[in-house]
């Protein structure tokens, strides 16, 4: 797994890399997604050679310094000052102080509603697993298929639950990043 954000660089100066756009805005993206085992694959290095049909050479490089744009080629510095990375990462630093403070307060609220759902859906889990989970220790395992027979589909619905909450969170987590940097004055002097 590479981190954000992973490019390749050729000779001549030709850098690749791919943007929210890329991967989820073109037939080539849908096939990546596929393609990949994670979403945090999806801006890797092995992303990017597949995504440009296996392409050979150039030197990969990745950096999770963002301290300046100097540490970033100028497309992808104007690439992250256009939002092309929304939906892909998050990158707090990038913001003033006062703004910083004002994204951790609402992505805390958010990652307080994902805990409810989690903890919610972990209830229920627990819920429906308690009779038959009684029962299978009485018995000394006895019972395991009538056990898996209720344990699978609660994990299955568990797992639904939660997944779902997670895609929401990161969301609203990108959007409320995003939007924050799209100002500007929002954003520490460097990258203004």
């Amino acid at each position: 797994m590479c981190n954000f954000i992973s490019w390749i660089e050729f000779e001549g100066g030709d850098t690749l890399f791919l943007t929210a756009k890329d991967i989820y805005e073109t037939k080539r993206g849908e096939e990546l997604r596929f393609h990949c085992q994670s979403v945090d694959d999806l801006v890797g290095h092995g992303a990017i050679r597949w995504y440009y049909h296996d392409i050979l050479g150039g030197k990969e490089i990745e950096r999770i310094n963002f301290s300046s744009p100097k540490n970033f080629p100028n497309k992808i510095v104007k690439a992250i000052k256009d939002g092309e990375f929304r939906g892909l990462a998050v990158i707090p630093s990038l913001l003033v102080q006062t703004i910083r403070i004002k994204y951790n307060r609402l992505q805390g609220s958010a990652l307080a509603e994902y805990n409810r759902a989690w903890r919610s859906a972990l209830a229920e889990y627990h819920k429906a697993l308690g009779p038959v989970q009684a029962e299978y220790v009485k018995t000394g395992g006895s019972t395991l298929a009538k056990y898996k027979k209720v344990q699978e589909p609660a994990w299955a619905e568990f797992k639904r639950v939660d997944e779902s909450a997670q895609a929401e969170y990161e969301k609203v987590r990108q959007t409320i990043f995003w939007d924050l940097f799209s100002n500007p004055k929002n954003r520490v002097k460097a990258w203004r």
